[in-house]
C-alpha cells in the first residue's frame, strides 16, 4: 500500500459491458412469375435468410414472408400484407429484404411504407442497394433507386407490349396452350385440334 493512499476494489461493480436484447427480425422475399429459374431464387433467398437467422443469439427470426408470381407494384400481396400486420403489431423490429425491386416496385408506395414503418420504428434492410431505412441517408438513396427500378419496371413492359404488337402485326399468335383445352402446338409453333 502507497502511504496516504487507498485503492478501490472494483470486482463488485457492474460489468460495462451492456446486454443487448436480441432483435426482433423477419425476412421478405418476392419471386416474379412462376419460372424455374426464379423458383431456384425463391429457395436459395428463403435458405439463405433461414440460416442467417434461426439459431443466431442476435436475433429473434420472426419468419420468413415471401409472395410468388405477384408484381411488386401491387400492395395487395398476401405475404407482404402479413409482414407488414406483424410490423404494426410491433412483432418486428428489422425486416431484410434482397433489393428495392423485390420489396416494391411502386416509388411512391414504397415510400409509404418505408414511412409508415419507421415512424412506428421498424427498419428495412435493402442488402443488394446496402440501404438501412433507420439510417438518415437511407431516404435519399432509397426515393432515388425506387425511382430508378419502377422506371425499369415500366421500361420492360413496355418492351413486352412492343414485342407482343410486332408478333401480332406478322400473324404469330401466342397461346398459352397448357390452359387451352382441345388444342396443341405441332412442330411448327401453330395450333392444332386435339383428337378426341
Amino acid at each position: 500500500m502507497v502511504k496516504g493512499k487507498v485503492i478501490k476494489e472494483i470486482s463488485n461493480q457492474k460489468s460495462i459491458i451492456q446486454s443487448f436484447d436480441p432483435i426482433r427480425v423477419c425476412a421478405y422475399v418476392r419471386v416474379s412469375p412462376d419460372h424455374d429459374k426464379q423458383l431456384s431464387s425463391f429457395n436459395s433467398q428463403s435458405e439463405f435468410y433461414n440460416r442467417r437467422f434461426i439459431g443466431n443469439p442476435q436475433y429473434i427470426f420472426i419468419g420468413l414472408f415471401s409472395d410468388a408470381g405477384i408484381s411488386g407494384a401491387k400492395k395487395q400481396r398476401p405475404g407482404f400484407q402479413k409482414m407488414l400486420t406483424k410490423s404494426r403489431e410491433g412483432k418486428v423490429d428489422l425486416i431484410y429484404t434482397k433489393s428495392i425491386s423485390r420489396f416494391a416496385r411502386n416509388t411512391l408506395m414504397l415510400l409509404e411504407i418505408v414511412r409508415e414503418l419507421r415512424d412506428i420504428g421498424v427498419g428495412i434492410v435493402f442488402e443488394e442497394e446496402n440501404i438501412h431505412t433507420l439510417r438518415s441517408e437511407g431516404e435519399l438513396m432509397l426515393s432515388i433507386l425506387a425511382s430508378i427500378a419502377e422506371e425499369e419496371r415500366k421500361s420492360v413492359r413496355s418492351n413486352v407490349k412492343w414485342g407482343l404488337i410486332k408478333k401480332y402485326l406478322r400473324g404469330e399468335v401466342m397461346v398459352d396452350t397448357a390452359r387451352l383445352l382441345g388444342y396443341e402446338k405441332d412442330k411448327s409453333g401453330k395450333l392444332v385440334i386435339v383428337p378426341k
